[in-house]
């Protein structure tokens, strides 16, 4: 029965992530500069109630795995409004080779975070690296998607 329970759960949680990535309407794409602590510049986005639920999700390049360590980046997200936190999330990117395919899908695109804000504003989306780089990654940007379905 627990074994059921799990899978139910994980089924769940993948088709929520599926969601932010197939449902609603893509606004807009956002390149990110990547910091040398490997954390992201911020970006500023123009957002409102009207466009709730909100996907913002990362698009990126691969361009390598480094040779120690596991094969996953571990990041932390914070979106902000006159500098007070409206919404936090945890996401790992996740080097996709295989001992078959060693260069792995040339890019992915990773869910950050979901959202629902009360109030149109410009708010702040800021991503931290925890801990290391084992995964190279270039050319990022934030795709913004709204009125999402939301499980």
């Amino acid at each position: 029965m627990k074994l059921k329970t799990l899978l139910a759960a994980a089924f769940a949680f993948l088709l929520a992530a599926c969601d932010a990535f197939v449902t609603g309407e893509s606004v807009a794409t956002f390149p990110v500069t990547v910091n040398a602590d490997g954390s992201y510049a911020p970006v500023k986005l123009a957002l409102g109630p009207e466009m709730n639920p909100i996907a913002l999700n990362i698009v990126h390049l691969y361009t390598g795995t480094l040779p120690t360590g596991p094969k996953f980046n571990d990041y932390k997200a914070t979106l902000t409004l006159n500098g007070q936190p409206v919404s936090t999330g945890a996401f790992n990117v996740t080097d996709a080779s295989t001992p078959e395919a060693t260069t792995g899908a040339p890019s992915a695109k990773n869910h950050v975070m979901t959202v629902s804000v009360k109030e149109i504003g410009d708010y702040e989306l800021v991503i931290v690296r925890n801990g290391p780089a084992h995964v190279s990654l270039a050319k990022p940007e934030i795709e913004l998607r709204k009125n999402i379905k939301s499980r």
